[in-house]
């Protein structure tokens, strides 16, 4: 059996069970006591009729945006109330986060000043550095001046002074030798006396200590007092280098660590400001206010034993929904498509809504989305299979609310120029679908092939002509000719 005539069996097979409970249906009907039909050619056109439920397909949650536990609510917008976008509906009480936004403010500017005082301290410590340094490097030219005067200076012109006081000497004990050599040849011939040859050599003598202490003296400084004088002077230089060395290492040290304290300072001044930041959110979310136009829908909660919509006064923990704004721009029905029905309708076929709280309001729809999954569902005639589907209503009006009930008639396929009976003359049982045909004054069963069933005639592809008479009710104890 094709799946339409599936279709056909579920719909007619009670219609013929109760046309055989109508009166006079448990006697045998001759043909002048039935109602008949003249078989003839029209269009059939299906629709699939169903019951759903209005809802939105876009609706935006609202959920306490306050940490933890901390909300409490304040005001809370009516149910069922219209809001517009930027209005409030939610507010929570504000006292506790006012309190911390104070506090982070504090906490922050007691951060600034600290962190000030530590710029003051780094530009103090930059400043001692270049003092110290310049001593420094002062003490360190002073040592190079004095090498360099020890080396090419003093040194030098001390023992040249010294060399020359040295040949001074030689001079005049190489002079004061000839004299006495003269002096001796005048003794000699009678002229001086001895006296003044002796003095002669006294002098000689003393003049010869003098030219070797002379000597002395210049060794000594060649050899000792100027290599020493050059060594404490290199000395110096050295000493002076390193004191350089150290004061810039230990400036340097002194600098950044000032300046790594600043660099604390400045981040605990970040974190300060990003704590009243937060705290400023946390103020600023105490106030709700509607993301878009729609309707207010509170969501029950189970407070104090019931189920029951917040109110004043109830805590909200973070993220907990407490209430829905439903686009009423986008509105659609909710329905369930029996499995038998679905091969009729397909992806935006047209659609007509009726809602049951405005009976004259007729809407323009079509079927937006079918589920993928079959879900199953026991009823007093058994198991049955059907998909949730959507259908989305064009330009749905201000008035409609969610949770209204609707019918919703979706066309499916249609048919023109077809043979066409009405429903009632179609008939099915075990042996499968058949009509009651009238002629010559007598009713015979005859089986049929059922085409496209619409809402209240049937397309026949075989068993029946135009022009024939077939009987609207089931006569009894007729069987097939």
């Amino acid at each position: 059996m094709s799946a339409w005539l599936k279709i056909g069996a579920v719909v007619l097979a009670p219609a013929a069970a109760a046309l055989l409970l109508l009166p006079g249906g448990g006697s045998r009907a001759t043909p002048s006591s039935l109602p008949l039909h003249e078989v003839a050619r029209g269009s059939v056109e299906s629709v699939v009729t169903c019951l759903g439920e209005l809802e939105t397909s876009v609706a935006t949650a609202i959920s306490s945006p306050l940490r933890g536990n901390s909300g409490r609510i304040l005001w809370i917008a009516p149910n069922g109330s219209t809001v517009v976008e930027g209005q409030t509906i939610l507010r929570f009480d504000a006292s506790s986060f006012e309190d911390e936004v104070a506090k982070a403010e504090q906490a922050l500017r007691e951060s600034e000043a600290a962190a000030d005082l530590q710029r003051r301290t780094v530009e103090w410590e930059q400043l001692q550095a270049e003092r110290d340094l310049e001593s420094a490097e002062y003490e360190l030219g002073g040592a190079r001046l004095d090498l360099e005067r020890v080396v090419d200076g003093d040194g030098p012109l001390e023992l040249s002074k010294l060399e020359g006081e040295h040949r001074e000497l030689l001079s005049q004990v190489q002079m004061l030798r000839s004299y006495s050599e003269a002096l001796s040849e005048l003794q000699r011939d009678g002229y001086i006396s001895e006296s003044e040859v002796l003095q002669a050599q006294r002098q000689i003598e003393e003049i010869e200590k003098k030219a070797e202490a002379a000597q002395r003296a210049y060794e000594t400084y060649r050899d000792h007092v100027l290599p020493s004088q050059i060594e404490k002077a290199r000395a110096a230089v050295r000493r002076a280098e390193s004191t350089l060395e150290r004061t810039r290492r230990a400036t340097a040290i002194q600098v950044a660590r000032a300046r790594s304290e600043q660099a604390r300072a400045e981040a605990v001044v970040g974190q300060r400001g990003a704590d009243l930041a937060k705290a400023r959110g946390q103020l600023a979310k105490t106030t709700v206010r509607a993301p878009t136009a729609g309707i207010v829908v509170l969501r029950e909660q189970y407070r104090d034993g019931q189920r029951r919509w917040s109110q004043v006064g109830d805590a909200a923990f973070e993220g907990q929904p407490l209430l829905d704004i439903p686009d009423l721009s986008t509105m659609t029905v909710r329905v369930r498509l029996r499995e038998e029905e679905l091969h009729l309708v397909e992806q935006d076929s047209p659609a007509v809504v009726r809602v049951s709280a405005f009976p004259d309001l007729v809407l323009a729809g079509r079927l937006d989305s079918i589920g993928a999954m079959a879900e199953r569902s026991e009823g007093s005639l058994g198991t049955s299979r059907g998909f949730d589907a959507r259908i989305a209503i064009d330009q749905p009006p201000a008035r409609l609310r969610p949770g209204m009930t609707a019918t919703v008639e979706i066309r499916g396929p249609s048919v023109a120029d077809a043979v066409v009976v009405p429903l009632s003359a179609v008939h099915s049982d075990e042996e499968g679908w058949h009509c009651f045909v009238v002629a010559g004054g007598e009713v015979s069963r005859r089986a049929i092939v059922p085409g496209l069933l619409g809402r209240t005639t049937v397309e026949v592809v075989e068993g029946l002509r135009p022009g024939e008479q077939v009987a609207l009710e089931s006569p009894v104890g007729i069987a097939s000719r």
